[in-house]
């Protein structure tokens, strides 16, 4: 009798482990765990386990209990037993809810898995005997598609990861085709992220070999141009309607020689910190977090009033990983690229504006600021040490604002050259520090420091909407002045 109970709880424990077995995650040569469950028959897998095997990064929000995942730039957006999620702005279906197990979020394996296959670059191979998921990235040329409305037409940029020169045509219903031999895209991708309501509808097509791109424009046109930029690297077409000739401010095109080129008209403004990330914290309670989404809204309400788009990295109190945030910028082809934060010091006498560019510090205080403002790794790499040096050239040594500090240095004096003569503080002048946050950013970027909100008196101007105005002001004064200076200079040198 013993022995058949033993026999007959080893067959229960047994079983119990098939159920919850791990699978193992091949990704870019690397091997990984993921933790599975069986629910209601369904084979279930971790969620946080396998954007870790993809290199990707995840936010837990226990408030709103949803879950935000980064995979390769794209935004994965699930919610606690429910079977929808989004990936960007898409809704899909995962036939089963989301379910909670062991402090993890788990999601049906099998309606994952074909959904992960057309929305990222890679190629899936699921072997449930072996227990082993294979993901295997695709090599793709064409990666996003941005459109910029105009006075007189419409600014396209198809960004490449090689050069690429499609055949290109328009059909008599508005549609613009762009066909490229021997490249690849990912439909899925390019007809799901977000876009300029210009464009009306996005067609992509993989062939064997070929692909295609097809964009229904909303607005007439009846020439169109295309040449390759760098810096990213894209396509950029201006799609022109000649029924509109007078000069006017924010034309795409009149002719070649008055083509006004890299035009300087999106900017992207990140309000500081957010989420469980609050940032400094200021007499009676004041977050940082609050004043910087605060101050970047009417940041963002200012530009537009002077005829910029604006993309703000987040319009909520929500946590973005500091590298999502300029990558944000990248993926949407920003100009522009500006940090809002409120600084802090130990001497609650410290006051003063001041902004910052990525560079290596070249002092103590530079250096603590930074520190200071990288902490928000902490929320998403634990164990990064914001205070060693060594860490912080590390970042440095991957960087590609190298290629734009001299812009980022003359857009930092210019924003704290107006901060100076619009506010009531101190101006503690344009500095150089190792940002994590501005690390990467394929523009000009900076991060301007608005005030103390460890001084009281500061604290309480951070407070003021009359105070948040004049920076927005100062700033949007600053971007106004960049871009017409740059401007000039492209129109020089495209002549």
């Amino acid at each position: 009798m013993r022995i058949k109970l033993l026999f007959v709880l080893g067959l229960i424990l047994g079983w119990a482990t098939l159920l919850q077995a791990d699978v193992t995650v091949e990704y870019q040569k690397e091997s990984r765990l993921v933790r599975t469950e069986k629910i209601d028959k369904i084979e279930y897998l971790s969620l946080s386990d396998l954007t870790q095997a993809l290199q990707g990064s995840w936010y837990w929000n226990p408030v709103n209990k949803k879950l935000l995942l980064t995979l390769q730039d794209r935004q994965f957006k699930f919610s606690l037993f429910s079977p929808y999620f989004q990936i960007d702005a898409q809704t899909y279906n995962l036939t089963y809810p989301v379910e909670f197990r062991e402090g993890d979020l788990f999601a049906p394996l099998n309606t994952l898995l074909d959904i992960l296959k057309n929305a990222l670059a890679v190629e899936t191979d699921w072997e449930p005997g072996d227990k082993k998921i294979k993901f295997q990235a695709k090599e793709l040329d064409i990666t996003a598609v941005k459109a910029t409305e105009k006075v007189n037409g419409v600014l396209l940029e198809v960004f490449l990861s090689r050069p690429l020169q499609p055949e290109i045509f328009r059909t008599e219903d508005n549609w613009l085709v762009l066909s490229f031999y021997q490249a690849k895209l990912n439909p899925d991708q390019l007809q799901n992220q977000p876009v300029d309501p210009v464009i009306e509808q996005v067609r992509a097509y993989q062939l064997e070999n070929n692909c295609q791109l097809s964009l229904k424009i909303k607005r007439p046109f009846n020439k169109f141009q295309d040449e390759l930029k760098e810096d990213p690297l894209r396509l950029r077409i201006s799609l022109t309607d000649t029924t509109i000739s007078s000069p006017v401010p924010g034309q795409v095109f009149k002719d070649k020689s008055e083509n006004e080129e890299n035009p300087i008209d999106l900017i992207v403004i990140d309000p500081g910190h957010g989420g469980e990330d609050t940032g400094a914290k200021g007499p009676g309670g004041l977050l940082e977090k609050e004043v910087t989404l605060q101050i970047a809204k009417k940041v963002s309400e200012a530009l537009r009033d002077k005829g910029f788009q604006v993309i703000l990295t987040r319009d909520e109190d929500v946590f973005i990983p500091l590298g999502e945030r300029t990558a944000l910028a990248n993926r949407k082809g920003a100009d522009l690229f500006i940090s809002i934060h409120a600084n802090a010091a130990k001497r609650k006498q410290a006051s003063g504006s001041e902004t910052y560019f990525l560079s290596r510090a070249k002092n103590d205080e530079a250096r603590a600021v930074a520190a200071m403002e990288n902490a928000s790794l902490r929320f998403e790499k634990p164990d990064f040490n914001t205070e060693g040096g060594e860490d912080l050239d590390f970042i440095l040594l991957d960087m590609v604002q190298s290629e734009y500090l001299k812009e980022s240095q003359d857009l930092a004096a210019l924003i704290q050259d107006d901060l100076e003569k619009t506010l009531p503080i101190p101006n503690r002048g344009v500095d150089q520090a190792g940002f994590y946050v501005l690390n990467k950013a394929y523009m000009p970027a900076v991060l301007v420091e608005t005030a103390f909100i460890s001084n009281a008196n500061e604290a309480k101007l951070l407070k003021k909407n009359s105070f948040q105005e004049k920076i927005a002001e100062a700033i949007t004064q600053a971007a106004v002045k960049f871009k017409d200076k740059y401007e000039k200079i492209n129109r020089a040198q495209s002549r």
